[in-house]
């Protein structure tokens, strides 16, 4: 069996304010879902990227660990690896106006290219051991009890598990998340460039941070005083 303790990788680290946007864990797992139009997936995307630099689908996982595609699906399961889903629930416009008709069935899956790389060089070492603990000569039997330990039994080749969705209320309670993260985002982006331009001296920007700062005082004693 492999040895447990040469086989789990350093997870990515979600900041606390893309908590909302990259969605809640499947139970057991590191497959975080979020639901919402295809416009919102690419924000959704972009900000990815505040998490990790590179992300690849579960089958470019065998680029950087060499692993098949039931070894994704294996690992993803046990909660042995990350993933970020994202289901299209209603199409926005097109460059013509019109709504398309047609809405993805299967989300979008992205895996963090560091938790890949991580990954790989475990499989590598793991391999190596078991070449020199049987002096560099490794028969066809043990390559396939290798292959079992990482794919599993019964290898599952179609990751069914990935298009699994969430109840309707879940998923409307995690778009409304998701848009209230944004707008929180955006309201921070646009403070942090009035508190530049009222760094500089201009009088406008100043007291837009003034009336923002007491707006937000405002909004902090009314849920204190709702909770």
């Amino acid at each position: 069996m492999i040895d447990k303790t040469i086989t789990e990788i350093p997870f990515v680290v979600i900041p606390a304010a893309l908590e909302e946007i990259v969605g809640e864990p499947d139970k057991g797992t590191r497959m975080f879902r979020q639901y919402g139009t295809d416009r919102e997936c690419t924000l959704w995307f972009e900000l990815l990227h505040q998490i990790d630099r590179q992300f690849v689908s579960p089958g470019g996982v065998s680029m950087f660990a060499g692993a098949s595609r039931a070894a994704v699906h294996k690992r993803l399961r046990e909660g042995r690896l990350t993933a970020f889903c994202f289901h299209i629930t209603r199409q926005t416009q097109n460059w013509f106006g019109r709504v398309q008709q047609v809405v993805k069935k299967e989300p979008y899956v992205y895996i963090p290219v560091s938790e890949c790389k991580a990954w790989g060089q475990l499989l590598e070492r793991r391999a190596n051991e078991i070449i020199w603990r049987n002096g560099g000569k490794v028969s066809p039997e043990m390559q396939k009890l290798f292959e079992s330990e990482v794919e599993g039994e019964k290898p599952d080749w179609d990751g069914w598990f990935l298009n699994l969705k969430k109840s309707v209320k879940d998923r409307e309670k995690s778009e409304k998340k998701l848009r209230e993260s944004w707008r929180e985002l955006r309201t921070a982006d646009e403070l942090e460039r009035l508190e530049e331009s009222a760094s500089e001296g201009d009088e406008g920007a100043i007291e837009e941070v003034e009336r923002n700062k007491k707006a937000r005082k405002q909004k902090r004693g009314q849920a204190s005083e709702e909770s």
